[in-house]
């Protein structure tokens, strides 16, 4: 490994702890107080306690995506604490984010702009809250720009897998929440 290729990777962990320390710091005291967080808490709750494919808007997520909702009833599953194990789904979506923006900014704008993307989305605010309440927003901006990155990648390398992943990611956004489908014709028209 080169002198370079360390200096890289130092860079990379230290802006991925740019990304992850404001949230956990402010997990401890963020809470789901209001709006679609404590709703999609709670449906998530019961459809744990009665699992069924959602088949429609009525029943069981009501107006909700239900790939989150989905997730939030595993994490609850695996961590029985309906206050925190949701809040998990978005902590890990938050963070995670930062991969496929970096490899975005990376491709189109260099190192430098990879760096500054990271070093952006680690301290704006709003997405650190959306990162530690059990909202979709988080896992929602990891699939739009995990699909537009991969979307950059088809663009650049003209391999099929790449379009169809990006297509995978886009189709899970819209699962996730329903304005999201206004990206889809678009995501077209690019294709």
């Amino acid at each position: 490994m080169t002198s370079h290729e360390t200096t890289g990777g130092l860079r990379w962990w230290a802006l991925a702890l740019v990304v992850i320390a404001p949230r956990l710091l402010v997990f401890p005291w963020n809470e789901n107080l209001a709006g679609d967080a404590v709703a999609r808490t709670f449906l998530a709750h019961r459809w744990l306690a009665d699992p069924q494919l959602a088949g429609s808007f009525n029943h069981p997520f009501q107006q909700f995506g239900p790939l989150h909702l989905y997730l939030l009833a595993f994490a609850e599953w695996l961590w029985p604490s309906l206050e925190h194990a949701g809040r998990l789904v978005s902590l890990v979506c938050g963070a995670a984010t930062a991969l496929p923006l970096h490899a975005l900014t990376r491709r189109l704008f260099g190192g430098v702009g990879a760096s500054w993307a990271m070093l952006g989305l680690g301290l704006w605010g709003l997405h650190v809250q959306v990162s530690t309440t059990a909202a979709s927003e988080a896992l929602n901006l990891l699939l739009v720009v995990s699909a537009v990155a991969l979307l950059q990648a088809w663009w650049d390398e003209d391999r099929r897998v790449l379009l169809l992943a990006a297509a995978l990611c886009l189709d899970l956004a819209c699962a996730t929440r329903y304005d999201t489908w206004l990206l889809v014709p678009f995501a077209i028209a690019v294709v």
